[in-house]
């Protein structure tokens, strides 16, 4: 299991004012997955990147593609257009705004599931 601080990767979802809107926090494993479905990497790599704690460039490149398109779940009609911009490597390396957006719990949707193998 990775430190809390190297769990989970933190996307971060700005408007086209560069104002943050939005948090994503997935859990490594997660993303790991994700990243390694759409890159088409065999799961045994993406398991043994989350027991290392580190995605790599290519699972990272890979979620970060993820993450941009999941931008889409944030925008509707009548609202800003939000686009993801960065993925901080740890908790550690959130801003202030970010920390703020994390804390926030009215503001906060929390999703729960399993990845199919």
């Amino acid at each position: 299991m990775c430190p809390r601080n190297q769990g989970r990767t933190p996307s971060r979802y700005l408007t086209r004012d560069d104002q943050l809107v939005a948090l994503c926090q997935v859990d490594l494993e997660v993303a790991a997955a994700m990243g390694a479905s759409l890159a088409m990497i065999p799961a045994g790599a993406a398991e043994e990147a989350a027991k290392e704690c580190d995605l790599g460039d290519n699972l990272t490149d890979a979620y970060c593609e993820v993450a941009n398109i999941m931008a889409a779940l944030l925008c509707a009609d009548g609202s800003p257009h939000v686009r993801w911009t960065t993925m901080a490597k740890t908790l550690d390396a959130l801003t202030d705004a970010d920390k703020a957006i994390l804390e926030n719990s009215v503001s906060r949707i929390e999703f729960e599931g399993k990845a199919a193998r």
